[in-house]
């Protein structure tokens, strides 16, 4: 049953130099899963097709400062390759999105419940996505681009992005971080790690602010 004024949560991502944010879950598949779905087709709708399950929602938002925003939510299982159901959450900064995605508050409401009520997912991960102007090399933890001689003929080679992870104090990875430096000078970060717990829509809110918070170790803003 849906829950009423369940939502996504409206974040100002442009504000923040972020792109892209993204929650990915995978479920184990069983018969109340099925049941919970077959029952949705309707209401959400959720289209059955030759190949398992797809329900898609997507709309349009803006902040205050009139950027335009898409978030596109998806759902699906697909029988030819894996007995597993998808979760797939895209919210990004659009400067042009599709005019079809309008705003739609009663499917928005029965997604995020029927999610809800799939109850605590196999996996589910967080990644974030950040793009910054040209910095200069004092302004990146990793002076990008670096240039360094091959091992074996000594050509030299451009370093463009590197990777690595941030650890606890128990050696555990705390989240992982990829740092580039396009061709043309502009410097992308992306922040990703696991979430834990049933879906629950705040859940973006939360991968948000954390990555945000990691962003300063990495590029100075």
């Amino acid at each position: 049953m849906a829950v009423r004024g369940l939502r996504f949560p409206r974040l100002n991502l442009a504000g923040s130099r972020v792109t892209e944010l993204r929650i990915q879950g995978r479920y184990g598949w069983n018969e109340d899963r099925a049941t919970l779905l077959n029952d949705r087709f309707e209401s959400l709708p959720f289209s059955p097709s030759a190949n398992g399950y797809v329900s898609f929602t997507g709309y349009t938002t803006r902040d205050a400062a009139k950027t335009k925003h898409s978030i596109l939510a998806f759902l699906w299982k697909d029988d030819r390759w894996t007995d597993e159901l998808y979760l797939l959450l895209v919210y990004t900064v659009d400067p042009t999105p599709n005019e079809g995605i309008g705003p739609s508050r009663r499917r928005e409401s029965e997604f995020l419940s029927l999610v809800r009520e799939l109850e605590e997912p196999d996996s589910l991960s967080a990644s974030v996505e950040f793009r910054f102007g040209d910095k200069s090399e004092a302004d990146l933890w990793f002076p990008l681009p670096a240039r360094l001689s091959g091992k074996a003929s000594g050509t030299t080679l451009e370093v463009r992005g590197v990777r690595g992870a941030v650890l606890t104090a128990d050696e555990k990875p705390s989240y992982a971080f990829v740092l580039d430096r396009t061709p043309n000078g502009n410097v992308m970060v992306s922040i990703s790690f696991d979430l834990h717990g049933t879906f629950d829509p705040d859940m973006l809110r939360i991968a948000f602010t954390r990555a945000e918070k990691a962003v300063p170790d990495l590029v100075v803003q």
